[in-house]
């Protein structure tokens, strides 16, 4: 019988890195943890304001998050395709990985053109 499951953690920002940091603190070690981001480079979102008034330069306020792998977590990097919840399965760049369980930690992307606009209404005088 096989007892290693694998946990996908879908996103490469504070969440998913702290979620992919515990799981493997947590977790046993027969378990895998794998983090999947489209960029090879976590950026702390807070310092790019620090970078445009000189406080910082870039290379300070970036990590690769090749550095998990020697904590033992697992790091795809892939656009994400598509999220399949009820089969647990996750394509990424075209490849299917299998999960046991799923964290979506993929924060937000403006997209201002998503939101409908109100219709103009007549104004009465």
């Amino acid at each position: 019988m096989n007892d290693r499951k694998t946990v996908l953690v879908l996103g490469g920002g504070v969440g998913g890195l702290v979620a992919a940091n515990r799981l493997r603190k947590l977790l046993p070690a027969r378990h895998r943890v794998v983090l999947v981001d489209r960029e090879r480079q976590h950026v702390f979102q807070p310092s790019p304001l620090w970078l445009a008034v000189g406080d910082r330069a870039p290379e300070d306020i970036q990590r690769p998050l090749e550095k998990l792998v020697r904590t033992g977590v697992e790091v795809r990097v892939g656009s994400i395709d598509r999220i399949d919840t009820a089969a647990r399965v996750v394509r990424v760049g075209g490849q299917d990985l299998a999960a046991d369980a799923i964290i979506v930690a993929l924060g937000a992307d403006l997209a201002p053109e998503a939101i409908p606009r109100p219709l103009p209404t007549k104004r009465r005088c």
